[in-house]
Parts: C-alpha cells; structure tokens; sequence
C-alpha cells in the first residue's frame, strides 16, 4: 500500500493569512502534488489536517466552495481521500458537512497485510466537546477516552506494522502549545506497543520536527501553505 500524504494547506480565498501562511500558493502546490501522487501510484490520499480554513471576508458557502475545489483537484487521482481533521477545519463546517464531500474522516483504521493505519481525531476540548460544536481553540486539543481506547484495541489487534496519524502534536519537542493535553496517555499506548508502532505522523507545527521516543519516530510534516519543498511523503507501507 503506498499513500500520499501532506499536511496544513489552509486552502480559503486570502492570499495570506500572516505568520507565513498562503492559501492561495498552497492550493497551486497541491495541483503540482496531486501530479507526483499519480506518478507514483498512490493507492490513497491523506491529509493530517487543516485541509481549509477561514478568511474572514468571505462566508460558509465560500468555504464550501473551497473545500469542494480541493477535492476536486484531490478526486482526479480516483483513490480514497482520506482527512485526519485539523483545528482549522472546523472553524465554519461540521464533521457531517465535511463528510458529504466524500472524504473519510478521522477516526479510522485502515490497513492490509503489510500495515495497520490509525487516524485520530484530537479537536476536543478539554471539556470533551467537538471544536465543531463547542469552538475552535488551537492550543486545547485532546484525545477522547474512546479513541484512545480505539487506538489501544487496533494496535493490539494488528499483526502488521503500525503507522498512527495525528494533527495536534503527541511529540513533546514541539512547542507546548501545539501538542494534545493527554498526548502523555497517547505516547504511553504507543510506548505498549512500540515493537508494532514504526511511526507516527503528525500536521499542525508548521515548521516541521522529527524526533523518537521508546524506539518509536514521531515525524510533523513541514506545511503545504509555507513551504514548497519537502512539504509531503510518500508512505510505501511494504517497506514498514
């Protein structure tokens, strides 16, 4: 199984949203992206989140509009679009409006003989409610007791090597602000398990880190809205 996958291209109608970030750009990139994915045969597509975003002069039908472009350009390989929600994505849509447009959302376990895939959803706040319900807050994100509870149960059941996909940051490297409020709990299932767990990846520092805990590499992707160079990977699950 070979996956494309990139993370943070903030896609929405501003040209810049400061701090380094340019949709606009982001959604060229990510033509030129979706032409290396099908030069090497990508059998799904992921994104780790922040897939769109919100420019305040437009409205929720603009950014519907956004997210249907990008899928578009995304659907034009005829693979499954896989998105591991980011903080970003629900600022103006629902899971269920985002779901509509044919993308398989986070949480999710997919995988065949040569590896098991685990997408976590972390936009909860610390109250457990939804950012698409209770509001979006960048620096408090957690990980529901079920999924955790699911991620534990999937990388027991597997027999394959295991890849756990993440926005929010479980790397304690990355600035404090970026990373769940219960990553402790989520790199202790993936410390049980480390003879299974050959990575971890994750979106949402923009800048990118590397890093390995108890055995394990935990890899952010650099952004697609602030880099136009290794700003993607191609996952050969074979080679796990």
């Amino acid at each position: 199984m070979k996956l494309g996958i990139f993370t943070d291209s903030h896609i929405c109608g501003a040209d810049d949203l400061g701090l380094g970030r340019r949709p606009r750009l982001a959604r060229e990139r990510l033509i030129s992206l979706v032409e290396i994915f099908r030069d090497e045969g990508v059998d799904a597509v992921i994104c780790l989140g922040d897939l769109t975003d919100r420019d305040t002069n437009e409205q929720k039908n603009d950014t519907l509009a956004h997210l249907r472009d990008t899928v578009s350009i995304i659907s034009s390989l005829g693979v499954p679009f896989y998105l591991v929600g980011g903080n970003h994505d629900f600022l103006v849509l629902s899971r269920e409006e985002i779901a509509r447009e044919g993308i398989l959302l986070a949480p999710f376990c997919i995988g065949d003989a040569s590896a098991t895939i685990v997408g976590i959803d972390a936009n909860y706040r610390e109250n457990l409610r939804h950012f698409d319900e209770a509001g979006e807050k960048w620096d408090d994100a957690s990980i529901p007791p079920e999924q955790l509870e699911m991620l534990d149960s999937m990388l027991s059941a597997s027999k394959a090597p295991c890849v756990v996909l993440i926005h929010e940051n479980l790397d304690p490297c990355v600035d404090f602000r970026h990373q769940v409020r219960n990553a402790e709990s989520a790199r202790d299932i993936i410390k049980k398990h480390a003879s299974k767990v050959s990575l971890v990846l994750q979106g949402h520092f923009h800048y990118g880190a590397s890093a390995i805990y108890d055995g394990v590499p935990y890899e952010t992707l650099k952004a697609l809205c602030v880099f136009d160079s290794d700003n993607y990977k191609i996952l050969d699950t074979s080679n796990l």
